[in-house]
């Protein structure tokens, strides 16, 4: 009876163990998709993170831009609110473009240069002078400044995205 009883105790065993290996496999399954998940969702919110940067930077440049030219072509009428509104988005723009370089795993040599020739270009010339003049080669610079600093804000986003 003994021997019978420990080969039934050996089938118990191969039975469990049958079921066991399935369950196993199933749980491990389940704990390496986590695992994949976390690091897409990561990637992704590190993603939409850096877009939504991206297109804050972009519309800060763009409002600047445009206060800056209505201030140089003379039809600014609040000369003292549009040089502290300027001053606020120089601000902003030297702050979000930091963010952006140490966000970024991809750093660009002409973002940074962009930044720095629109920021050079937005209060440059007679800024805060008693009388601004109107300079229209000074709107144009600042406008075309603008647009390559803007593109040069979507490739880095573009270039930070394909990685």
């Amino acid at each position: 009876m003994s021997e019978a009883g420990g080969h039934a105790e050996a089938n118990v065993v191969l039975e469990i163990s049958k079921l066991l290996l399935p369950v196993a496999i199933a749980f491990l399954a389940a704990f390496l998709a986590l695992l994949a998940n976390r690091h897409i969702d990561k990637g992704k919110a590190r993603r939409d993170q850096v877009s939504a940067l991206s297109d804050a930077f972009r519309a800060d440049v763009r409002e600047a831009a445009t206060i800056a030219a209505e201030y140089w072509s003379g039809s600014c009428s609040a000369k003292l609110v549009s040089e502290a509104r300027i001053k606020m988005l120089e601000q902003e723009i030297r702050a979000t473009a930091v963010l952006i370089d140490d966000k970024s795993s991809y750093k660009s040599n002409e973002f940074q240069s962009a930044v720095t020739s629109f920021l050079a270009v937005l209060t440059g010339a007679d800024f805060e002078a008693k009388a601004v003049q109107m300079n229209l080669a000074h709107v144009r610079d600042i406008v075309g400044r603008a647009v390559v600093l803007r593109k040069a804000t979507s490739e880095l986003r573009r270039d930070h995205l394909a990685k």
